[in-house]
């Protein structure tokens, strides 16, 4: 356990939060075709968190920090907080005001909070599945993805 610990102490790169939220998106994928949809729900937000938090390491230089005063500043878990650390805040108001389908995409993701994982389980029922595929769809569409334009710009 001690190796683990040692790992998270290190800061991370750029590049280790994308492939970061690549993998997560992956698992929530798995997870979600195996009908866990609650724990699917909750990695596609930290699969956006971790590519906003990708695109704040490219505008500030510098890698992710896991301690120290710096490292406040990316304890933020709040998705339109990160949008706006990330220096992305015009360029999304933008896009939402001019592109429904991405707008539409949004409503799917923004309800997202980190107090998800305290979230009782739920119904694993026709409904809930369609609202889980919903926002895989909603992260990843080619046109108008939040992920995808997460990464044109991170």
């Amino acid at each position: 356990m001690a190796n683990a610990t040692n790992q998270i102490e290190q800061p991370l790169s750029r590049n280790d939060l994308k492939k970061i939220s690549k993998t997560r998106l992956k698992e929530a994928k798995i997870l979600c075709d195996n009908k866990l949809y609650d724990g699917a729900l909750y990695l596609y937000g930290y699969v956006i968190e971790t590519a906003l938090k990708a695109r704040i390491c490219k505008i500030l230089q510098t890698d992710f920090p896991p301690s120290g005063k710096s490292a406040k500043a990316y304890k933020v878990h709040d998705l339109e907080e990160l949008i706006l650390l990330a220096g992305l805040k015009k360029d999304f108001q933008f896009k939402l005001n001019n592109d429904i389908p991405f707008k539409t995409n949004w409503s799917l993701i923004s309800p997202w909070v980190e107090i998800l994982r305290y979230k009782p389980i739920v119904r694993k029922d026709a409904q809930t599945k369609t609202n889980i595929i919903n926002i895989y769809s909603a992260l990843t569409d080619r046109r108008t993805g939040i992920l995808t334009w997460i990464m044109k710009k991170w």
